[in-house]
């Protein structure tokens, strides 16, 4: 599964396998292929990211109906 990160708020240094760190700022998005590992080293305190994995495929569970 890939991921997509969309910096909403703040910034996060992203460090991704075999390649140098990366500040991300509001506004900026990357995405992190399959089996690549990855790691948020340092970030603000209003630091806030929209993260998608991709594909969305997720197993659901049946709820009981409200009456």
């Amino acid at each position: 599964m890939g991921q997509l990160f969309y910096v909403l708020r703040g910034w996060a240094d992203l460090a991704v396998q075999n390649q140098p760190w990366v500040r991300m700022h509001s506004g900026d998005a990357m995405c992190i292929s399959p089996r690549m590992s990855h790691n948020v080293p340092g970030f603000t305190d209003d630091y806030l990211v929209l993260e998608m994995c991709i594909p969305a495929d997720y197993d659901t569970v049946d709820a009981p109906a409200e009456d």
